[in-house]
């Protein structure tokens, strides 16, 4: 798993520090991961899950196209 550093206000840290100490989330970095997955599904509409998918999808069909011999190539 990737280190990322970022330089957030002191009351935006202390109510992520609250979450957390509610329970809310694991800790600040689960609550920031959290966040950033819901942005990241709100841009592209997909879940990181369904995003892999959706690549594995298209190789295999590019993949599918390569192998493809036009009737033209066969003659």
């Amino acid at each position: 798993m990737s280190t990322v550093s970022i330089k957030i206000p002191d009351d935006m840290k202390r109510q992520i520090e609250q979450m957390s100490e509610e329970g809310l989330y694991q800790n600040d970095s689960e609550y920031i991961r959290a966040a950033i997955r819901e942005k990241l599904e709100k841009d592209n509409g997909l879940t990181p899950e369904e995003e892999k998918e959706v690549l594995r999808r298209i190789k295999a069909l590019e993949d599918q196209e390569a192998e493809t011999v036009s009737l033209d190539d066969l003659k």
